[in-house]
């Protein structure tokens, strides 16, 4: 979980070990203090791209999972944002919307770096919104102006984004992880009571709305989120708080403590390594 607000902008990388418990440990730094950056990653490689470091940011750095180390020049974002999204499978990363509220969704692939490319468009402009995705889909989701709607691309081709659903609330700030066949949105910021600790859940091979998931251990928004093919983690969030959650993405149910971020961070740039 790379970057985030305390509320100063940091520069820190922090890594955990998904299968187990405990706190977040250094893993090194980005070239540049941000926040809201977009972040993904491969097996093997994690980008972190964007974000807000004084203004927008179009560099895309990137590390290497199986060893602590700095972020190194992986190319440039062609539409520069922060408070987007980032997604990806094994073999190509997605970058979409972002501040000011923007429809356009990028690629890049893992194997080869350099300056991202266009993909195509959401329906609607977006920031402050989530994503996920599996080998196959990407779905994108909330925004700014408290939207509800889901919109999803096949991650293989190009195209513009098509309707999937809708979440249960209109919301910003949230926050999606998934594995192959399930993804799970912390809803963020709604209009009634503002900030939630509700998780909306949704199964990526078909189109429709979401259903009741469970609660997150805190009521925040703009957190980080990451998992592996049995776990997901949601860390950090307004009100600079430093609390990673997990959850077992096959059954329904409540967040529990995982540990804690190495600082408060608000909108942290999370991925991991498993596709």
């Amino acid at each position: 979980m790379a970057g985030g607000g305390t509320p100063t902008k940091q520069n820190t990388i922090d890594f955990i070990e998904i299968a187990s418990t405990g706190n977040a440990a250094d893993f090194g730094d980005v070239g540049t203090a941000k926040t809201g950056a977009f972040s993904c990653a491969s097996s093997t490689i994690g980008l972190i791209a964007g974000g807000a470091g004084g203004s927008s940011l179009a560099v895309v750095e990137k590390i290497n999972i199986a060893s602590q180390g700095n972020g190194l020049d992986f190319g440039d974002l062609v539409a520069v944002g922060n408070k987007g999204i980032g997604t990806s499978n094994s073999l190509k990363a997605i970058f979409a919307g972002g501040n000011p509220a923007s429809d356009v969704i990028q690629e890049t692939r893992f194997s080869t770096g350099g300056n991202t490319t266009d993909f195509g468009d959401l329906a609607t402009a977006r920031r402050a919104i989530a994503g996920l995705g599996n080998h196959t889909r990407t779905l994108f989701a909330g925004g700014v102006g408290l939207l509800n709607s889901i919109e999803y691309i096949t991650t293989a081709s190009t195209g513009n984004a098509a309707d999937f659903g809708n979440l249960s609330a209109g919301a910003y700030g949230c926050t999606g992880l998934s594995n192959s066949t399930r993804g799970v949105f912390s809803l963020g910021y709604d209009e009634n009571p503002g900030n939630t600790n509700a998780m909306d859940y949704i199964t990526m091979a078909s189109t429709g709305n979401i259903a009741d998931f469970g609660n997150t251990t805190t009521a925040t928004e703009s957190r980080g989120g990451c998992s592996s093919p049995t776990r997901g983690l949601f860390g950090g969030g307004v009100g600079e708080t430093n609390i990673i959650d997990f959850i077992t993405i096959a059954n329904t149910g409540n967040g529990t403590d995982f540990g804690d971020l190495t600082a408060n961070k608000r909108a942290p740039a999370a991925s991991s390594s498993s596709t």
